[in-house]
C-alpha cells in the first residue's frame, strides 16, 4: 500500500508553531529540564523572560533565515522519515491498540519541524500535532520513536486521563504518569524504533512499572500501580510541564 493511502502522519513546516515553541520553551522548565539552557546565551537573552510580541520580532527574521539555509536539507530528512513511518505505521498501531485496548486516536497527526531542541505536542478535537527536531530527523528509527512517544501521550489523554483523576491524581501527577508509561515503547517496539529514555526524574517509577508489565502485560494493572506509587511513594516528583504548544 502506498504512503498516501495508509499514513496518518503528515510531515510539514509551520513557522509560527516553531516560534511558539522557542518562546514557550524559554519561559519555564518542565519535568526537571530548563530548556532555555540548551540554546546559546546570545539567543536566550532575546527570548527568556521577554514578552511574546517582542520576542517574535527577533524570532521571525531569525528563523526565516535559518529556514532559508536549511529547508531543502530538512525536507530531504523529512521525506526519508515519512517513508519509514508509513512502512511501519500499521504494525506500530496494531501493537499499541493491543496494549491500550482502544482504537488509535486521532485520525490525523501533523509532524512539524522545530529548530528548537524540544519537541512538544498538542491536541484538538479530531487531530493532534507534535514537533520534531533535526536531531531526531537524522535517524529514521529515532524519528519514529519520537512520533510513537507522542502518540502514546495522545492515547493517554483520550482514554486514561479522566480515569487517573477519578482515582485521586491531580493534573501534575497525571502528567508524570503519562510520561512514565512510555517505557512500553522499549518493551514492545524495540525492533521498529530507538530506545525511549524518558525523563531522568521518572527513571525509578518506570522501572517499577516495567516489572508490573512484564508479569502479564496488562496496561490496566500498570495504570493502577502507577497511580498508587505516585500517590504513596513518588510524592516528591518535581512540578512537570505539559510541553504543549497550542496552534493559533
Amino acid at each position: 500500500m502506498s504512503k498516501k493511502e495508509t499514513t496518518r502522519v503528515t510531515f510539514t513546516f509551520y513557522l509560527k508553531g516553531d516560534m511558539d515553541n522557542w518562546w514557550a520553551a524559554c519561559q519555564k522548565a518542565g519535568f526537571g529540564i530548563d530548556w532555555k539552557m540548551r540554546i546559546p546565551p546570545n539567543l536566550r537573552r532575546r527570548i527568556a523572560g521577554v514578552k511574546y510580541e517582542k520576542a517574535v520580532k527577533f524570532l521571525k527574521p531569525y528563523l526565516k533565515n535559518l529556514y532559508k539555509s536549511r529547508k531543502k536539507h530538512i525536507r530531504k530528512l523529512m521525506n526519508a522519515c515519512s517513508t519509514y513511518w508509513a512502512d511501519n505505521e500499521k504494525e506500530i498501531f496494531k501493537r499499541l491498540k493491543k496494549i491500550t485496548k482502544h482504537p488509535i486516536w486521532p485520525e490525523r497527526i501533523y509532524c512539524f519541524y522545530t529548530s528548537f531542541p524540544r519537541g512538544p505536542y498538542g491536541t484538538a478535537r479530531n487531530h493532534a500535532w507534535l514537533y520534531i527536531t533535526e536531531y531526531s530527523l537524522k535517524d529514521r528509527k529515532r524519528c519514529a520513536s519520537v512520533i510513537l512517544h507522542e502518540i502514546v501521550h495522545f492515547q493517554f489523554h483520550k482514554y486514561f486521563w479522566v480515569y487517573c483523576e477519578k482515582h485521586g491524581l491531580n493534573d501534575q501527577q497525571t502528567q508524570h504518569l503519562k510520561e512514565a508509561v512510555t517505557f512500553l515503547i522499549n518493551e514492545e517496539f524495540s525492533d521498529l524504533v530507538l530506545h525511549d529514555k524518558g525523563y531522568p526524574i521518572h527513571k525509578k517509577l518506570r522501572a517499577e512499572l516495567r516489572i508490573v508489565w512484564r508479569k502479564d502485560k496488562n496496561f490496566g494493572k500498570v495504570l493502577d500501580r502507577g497511580i498508587f506509587l505516585i500517590k504513596n511513594k513518588y510524592t516528591d516528583l518535581s512540578p512537570g510541564g505539559r510541553d504543549r504548544v497550542l496552534i493559533s
